[in-house]
């Protein structure tokens, strides 16, 4: 299933002269190609390349729901009996196969890519060197699609409309974690798909520490209370700071 996203990477792709862009779970993945993962221990490594057309190393247990969204990618699945190295190495070797030359030009995420998983890729890419597919990712995702814009406003709305909420039901002597758990549960209830952050609720002397933690300190009359908090939608996040 290619994608109006999907299809412009790959342009960028192949106008960078790249071979392959490798990504791993997080906010590029998702862009992309539309899937929400976490960094686990279990590796998970897909490739695009310049042709839009997808390969990647998976656990078995995750091909099944990537299968139902790109059927036609190439697929080497692993067990955690068997490991990941092997599945790596043949992904190696497909992309060699797929450049034509015995040291591709790879691009891959300069702030997401571990060791772990460089280590797995470059035992079955001897002497490639790795780039950093940044430079033109970031220009591509700077240019909103009216769908994203959409998605930003609605992330904003679910994290001011819940701040309200939970405001108008403020009662003298609620501590700061209950004012977050509060405000967690309206989040939760008004749409967002997870929480980007956890609140930081901070009142009184507290709120001269801008990056503290909310603690069970009561929230008493006349005193400062800030709040920093946001949601999450579609893939884009909001974050607001108010003070009361």
């Amino acid at each position: 299933m290619s994608t109006p996203k999907l299809a412009r990477v790959a342009e960028a792709l192949k106008g960078k002269g790249a071979d392959a862009l490798v990504l791993l779970p997080g906010p590029n993945l998702f862009y992309t190609l539309g899937i929400n993962q976490m960094l686990r221990k279990r590796p998970l490594i897909y490739v695009i390349f310049p042709d839009g057309s997808l390969a990647a190393s998976l656990p078995l247990l995750e091909v099944p729901d990537f299968r139902t969204k790109y059927a036609e990618a190439t697929v080497v699945s692993w067990t955690d009996a068997e490991g990941p190295e092997s599945a790596a190495r043949q992904l190696g070797a497909i992309i060699k196969e797929r450049a034509g030359r015995a040291t591709p030009r790879v691009a891959v995420e300069h702030f997401t890519l571990r060791l772990f998983e460089q280590g797995l890729l470059l035992a079955g890419l001897p002497g490639t060197e790795l780039a950093p597919a940044e430079g033109f990712l970031d220009d591509l995702r700077m240019i909103k699609d009216p769908e994203d814009v959409d998605a930003m406003r609605t992330a904003c709305r679910i994290a001011e409309e819940s701040l309200e909420r939970v405001i108008r039901r403020f009662r003298r002597g609620m501590t700061e974690k209950e004012i977050a758990n509060e405000l967690k549960i309206e989040m939760l209830r008004l749409g967002t798909e997870e929480l980007p952050k956890e609140p930081v609720v901070s009142s009184g002397p507290r709120t001269a520490f801008p990056h503290t933690k909310t603690s069970d300190r009561p929230v008493n009359a006349g005193e400062a209370l800030m709040i920093d908090t946001g949601a999450r939608y579609h893939g884009y996040c909001s974050d607001i700071t108010r003070t009361f």
